[in-house]
């Protein structure tokens, strides 16, 4: 993810949910677990620097929750001027590219 926005009232903490059957108000966003929290400095908030999603989390993404519970000023207006998101599509994944750690073919590892 790469956000843009004003030192002043860009925001401060964005957390991220997945997956989710419906849509959260903003009571439910505040009181839930995210999968992804960040805690931003204004200065995270040039444009320049990309937050890092923790990969795992995030490979089978169907739908992409945001929610930005305050802003670096407390103030009652947050502003974000850029929000770009990047990822793969699933399906131009080529396993085969993938190299195998250990085991054999077919092992289960559980």
């Amino acid at each position: 993810i790469r956000l843009k926005a004003p030192g002043a009232n860009g925001p401060k903490t964005l957390k991220l949910f997945l997956n989710n059957p419906t849509a959260m108000d903003f009571d439910r966003a505040e009181a839930a677990v995210p999968v992804q929290e960040f805690s931003l400095t204004p200065a995270q908030l040039s444009g320049k620097d990309l937050l890092e999603l923790r990969y795992v989390k995030f490979q089978n993404v169907q739908s992409l929750q945001l929610f930005v519970q305050d802003n670096q000023d407390d103030s009652e207006l947050t502003r974000v001027d850029t929000l770009l998101l990047f990822g793969t599509p699933i399906n131009a994944t080529n396993m085969n590219d993938f190299k195998r750690v250990a085991g054999k073919a077919g092992e289960g590892g559980h």
